[in-house]
């Protein structure tokens, strides 16, 4: 599992890719509550984001669980963010530490 991060456009991208997608995938904020998931991607993928201003979905092909959240929100994104699958809960963490003018 890898979980990577990027700032583009006052948008927070999280991409989290995983080698074989067998089971529900979540995300998490630094304050450890889930903030979007997906249910086990077969037939298709079907995603679910909580905040307003976020958004998940899946690439079945490429293995890859993508969250995105834009700029208009309140709490702060700085810490680590996380990336979980299956009951097992294999998780991957990633630090964002660059979120000047970007709140969550």
């Amino acid at each position: 599992m890898c979980l990577t991060w990027s700032i583009e456009n006052n948008t927070l991208i999280l991409n989290c890719k995983i080698d074989n997608i067998i089971s529900g995938v979540s995300i998490y904020n630094p304050n450890g509550v889930e903030q979007a998931y997906c249910l086990l991607p077969y037939p298709v993928p079907l995603c679910f984001a909580h905040h307003k201003y976020g958004r998940i979905f899946q690439n079945i092909t490429t293995h890859e669980t993508i969250y995105t959240m834009n700029g208009n929100f309140k709490e702060g994104i700085r810490g680590n963010w996380s990336c979980h699958h299956g009951t097992n809960m294999d998780m991957v963490y990633a630090f964002v530490h660059n979120g000047i003018g970007m709140y969550i």
